[in-house]
């Protein structure tokens, strides 16, 4: 299991109950409550006519939304996976699953059918997590609208950031290992919060704050962003 929002304790693997005599607001309750995964309420969400979504807000209803998208996902392509037992299995983030739908809709390779089921295969084995799926979804949005993107090995797990090691000698080294560490942290951060809550909900939160935080990293990712940024603090100095 993993911590959840405000420390609460978010299901990772299926709960094993008996769900048989469980009404479809009962089903909610219990995954809203974390008491139940949520491939164990999708089936109620998949067969349902009711407009369950009208019972909650915006956040909610996205979720709810990932998770009817990704267990559709998996009947149509592994109803093996949701035949077996799926007991002490670490599941995938509905989220992740949602993204590989993304890629396949954004995806220009004739090939892109084969390339949905091997990167399947990959989150459903733990090999791909929703920041290696983020990155191959950047690169498919890029394709489709004309840019190139330099080929590369595919990405590996935690590989969202990566920290490249520079020669500290020249700078402060007390503040450039500081920074380093930030980083990484902040990395494992962003991975988590990311896996753990819808995008709707962590825009409406924190927009504005991650909208600030860019503009202040491209002033080292990009000299010509910097040089700019410098000359607005100067005039407003």
């Amino acid at each position: 299991m993993a911590k959840g929002p405000r420390g609460k304790v978010q299901l990772s693997s299926i709960s094993g109950m008996n769900l048989a005599d469980k009404s479809l607001k009962e089903a909610l309750d219990l995954y809203w409550d974390r008491k139940i995964a949520w491939i164990e309420l999708a089936p109620f969400l998949d067969k349902t006519e009711q407009n369950y979504l009208d019972w909650y807000p915006e956040a909610k209803q996205a979720r709810l939304k990932q998770v009817v998208n990704a267990y559709r996902l998996l009947k149509i392509q592994r109803p093996d996976y949701l035949a077996k037992d799926l007991t002490g299995v670490t599941l995938p983030i509905p989220s992740t699953l949602v993204y590989l739908l993304t890629i396949y809709r954004w995806s220009q390779n004739k090939d892109k059918e084969d390339q949905l089921k091997d990167n399947l295969d990959k989150v459903l084995s733990g090999v791909y997590k929703e920041p290696q799926i983020r990155i191959l979804a950047k690169r498919a949005k890029a394709e489709r609208n004309g840019k190139t993107i330099k080929e590369r090995e595919d990405p590996k797990r935690g590989e969202s950031i990566t920290i490249t090691p520079l020669d500290k000698v020249k700078g402060d080294l007390t503040s450039l290992e500081a920074f380093e560490c930030g980083l990484k942290s902040f990395n494992f951060m962003i991975d988590a919060v990311l896996e753990r809550n819808s995008y709707t909900h962590l825009r409406s939160l924190y927009a504005k704050q991650c909208l600030d935080l860019s503009t202040r990293l491209n002033c080292i990712g990009d000299k010509e962003f910097h040089d700019l940024w410098k000359q607005r603090k100067e005039i407003q100095l």
